[in-house]
């Protein structure tokens, strides 16, 4: 084997680039993909930041909505309010005006063709009423109005039999409307259709 003594001058060459293999390789092995997988997981951290942000903003604004349906369902137990009800609910509304027209001495009701309007059928009927006085009919247009289901009561006409309207029987004629909600369009469909 070759035997050669190295100068001082070359053993320090050597030894400066046995120090750069050695920190290029430390670069290239260690620090290079260390450093690439700190990246990574500060964006993962970051993306994961951001998302949590977005989630925490939804389950505010969600507890929002379940509190404010929460008060609504609360205001229409208390008030005994109105609501819309699904589609195709005229059994009940002819169950409820029997209930509350048995009040008068005789009734007659004509419906006209259910419409829609977005997501509205509007179930309008035409009902003429006879009482016994005027603070009964006025009876009875307060139960329709305070009813379970959502109305609109139009136009009243008023007529005393006798001429009297405080102490005669009184014949009512007036417009209602209730509302139904449409669940979608196949429903609003097959009203059109009907």
């Amino acid at each position: 084997m070759l035997k050669r003594t190295f100068s001082n001058r070359e053993k320090v060459l050597l030894l400066v680039l046995a120090l750069l293999v050695i920190g290029i390789g430390y670069y290239l092995t260690v620090w290079q993909p260390v450093s690439a997988r700190v990246d990574a997981a500060a964006l993962r951290q970051a993306d994961a930041e951001d998302a949590y942000a977005i989630e925490a903003v939804r389950l505010v604004q969600m507890q929002k909505m379940q509190a404010e349906l929460a008060a609504l369902d609360a205001f229409e137990a208390d008030q005994n309010a109105a609501v819309i009800p699904p589609y195709d609910n005229a059994k009940k509304v002819m169950q409820l005006l029997n209930g509350i027209l048995t009040a008068a001495q005789s009734y007659e009701i004509s419906f006209a063709n259910v419409e829609t309007q977005g997501n509205l059928a509007l179930r309008t009927l035409n009902m003429r009423f006879v009482c016994t006085s005027y603070d009964n009919a006025k009876t009875i247009l307060r139960a329709l109005y305070a009813g379970p289901y959502r109305c609109r009561i139009g136009t009243m006409t008023f007529r005393g039999q006798d001429g009297d309207i405080q102490t005669s029987p009184v014949a009512v004629e007036t417009e209602i409307t209730f509302y139904e909600f449409l669940s979608n369009v196949e429903d609003a469909a097959t009203e059109a259709g009907s």
